[in-house]
């Protein structure tokens, strides 16, 4: 299993109104941080524009 390193993830939305979310995570890679926000978004957020994202970024902290 690959090490985990610390991730800075951002989720962008389609609505203007939404601010960009922001957390950082422990991940294999970049895809597994962004996966890993979603759901964490999914379950903090319950609803709130989860299925509006558009876009998100990763970077190795």
């Amino acid at each position: 299993m690959p090490e985990e390193k610390e991730y800075k993830v951002t989720l962008y939305f389609s609505k203007g109104t939404t601010p960009p979310a922001t957390d950082t995570v422990m991940a294999a890679d970049e895809a597994d941080a962004i996966n890993k926000v979603k759901i964490k978004l999914s379950l903090d957020r319950e609803g709130d524009n989860y299925e509006l994202i558009q876009g998100a970024s990763a970077f190795l902290q």
